[in-house]
């Protein structure tokens, strides 16, 4: 890619554009995923902060309107295609058992984050097993 591509690539990666590229079984599908979600992306993220700015004291308290939910739920599809073995269901499993369990002691937000964290020793265990099943090969 050229350098003035790259730069602007650095702009978009984030999550959702890293997840949508990652599942995809092509470098050319990848490279088109990551550049339309980083799109779509930063333009609705971009009118839905001019209409928050517009509109935001008409529309109230997000958690009227369910939008609290937004986050976690796309944190759980952006993760789903990749629960794809044994260690993956365990670790999501886990992460999601774990931030349940800390929602009525924990400030909003902090259960999501204790969740994914929690993965982290789950996803050690699965590069480990792809290692040891490289070296059978």
């Amino acid at each position: 890619a050229r350098p003035a591509g790259r730069a602007l690539a650095t702009h978009m990666v984030i999550d959702e554009t890293t997840a949508m590229a990652s599942v995809q079984s092509d470098d050319e599908t990848a490279a088109d995923a990551f550049w339309w979600t980083g799109v779509w992306l930063w333009s609705l993220w971009n009118l839905g902060s001019l209409g928050g700015a517009l509109l935001g004291a008409v529309i109230g308290e997000p958690e009227t309107w369910g939008l609290d939910a937004a986050f976690p739920a796309a944190f759980v599809a952006l993760l789903a295609p990749h629960v794809t073995d044994a260690p993956g269901r365990v670790a999501a499993l886990l992460g999601a058992g774990l931030a349940i369990a800390v929602v009525p002691v924990t400030p909003a937000g902090v259960p999501l984050l204790i969740g994914a964290l929690a993965v982290a020793p789950a996803a050690a265990l699965r590069v480990r097993l792809a290692r040891v099943a490289g070296e059978r090969r």
